[in-house]
């Protein structure tokens, strides 16, 4: 399945932010692949193996590809990871304010609504 208008990465940028993200010892980068095409990105990240915790985060790049289960599935996924391999015992997720559609996936799989911080 392709969008109407792909999201355009030159190898440099994407080179760029691959380096970015996996050189940061405090989150597990894994892309999205649909068909082998990369659609987004979903990470645990502010990872404290001594406290036990971390931070979801979810990208779709565009549109066309949501509200087709594809975060749900893979937020699923990542959280498991976490609590199984990484013995993560809280995983708390950051949304932008106005997502709701990340809300209501977060929802969906068993988070619950703790605030809302000013930075989103």
């Amino acid at each position: 399945m392709m969008c109407e208008t792909p999201y355009i990465y030159t190898p440099e940028i994407a080179q760029k932010d691959f380096e970015r993200k996996a050189n940061n010892c405090n989150r597990v980068w894994f892309a999205i692949l649909l068909d082998d095409i990369v659609i987004g990105d979903v990470y645990p990240k502010n990872i404290d193996l001594q406290k036990g915790s971390g931070t979801l985060s979810i990208v779709l790049i565009q549109d066309c590809y949501k509200e087709k289960g594809y975060g749900t599935a893979v937020e699923r996924t990542v959280l498991e990871y976490g609590f199984k391999e990484l013995g993560l015992s809280v995983i708390y997720a950051d949304v932008v304010l106005r997502n709701t559609r990340s809300q209501h996936v977060l929802e969906k799989i068993g988070f619950e609504y703790l605030h809302e911080d000013s930075f989103f």
